[in-house]
């Protein structure tokens, strides 16, 4: 009874130590998941500021055709990298999302597994103190 007790008491600390590095993970997870969104604001902000350069200098570039063609290029190329880092940060963020839902459910899977741990050591403990009392010829208390 003693090895079973014991043994639960190692599977519950076993369960709960899980648990806290999944906390821990989950918790990383969100953080990352704050500064991929943050990153992924600063460069729409930076597309969008790309993008309005672009259309003033293709606006000026009817005026002045041949020397603002080159301005024109250029922006353009600007506004397709941040672009192309907006994409990049809206698959970061979406990836991110999902690590954290994924973390989420295991952590509450855990948690349930960690519940039925206790139920079940709590049974246990119950049945013990009853046998107890009957080997040692007691009236059994619950």
């Amino acid at each position: 009874m003693n090895v079973e007790a014991t043994t639960e008491k190692v599977a519950l600390n076993s369960a709960l130590n899980m648990l806290g590095s999944l906390q821990e993970l989950q918790k990383a997870a969100i953080k990352r998941e704050a500064k991929a969104e943050l990153a992924h604001s600063r460069a729409l902000a930076e597309a969008q500021r790309a993008e309005s350069k672009y259309l003033e200098a293709r606006a000026r570039a009817a005026e002045e055709r041949a020397r603002a063609e080159a301005r024109v290029s250029e922006e353009q190329v600007k506004l397709e990298g941040k672009q192309a880092e907006m994409k990049a940060q809206e698959e970061r963020v979406e990836a991110e999302r999902q690590l954290v839902k994924e973390l989420e459910e295991h952590v509450a899977e855990c948690a349930r597994g960690l519940e039925r741990l206790r139920i079940i050591k709590a049974t246990d403990e119950r049945e013990r103190r009853v046998k107890m009392m009957e080997l040692r010829g007691g009236t059994p208390v619950l």
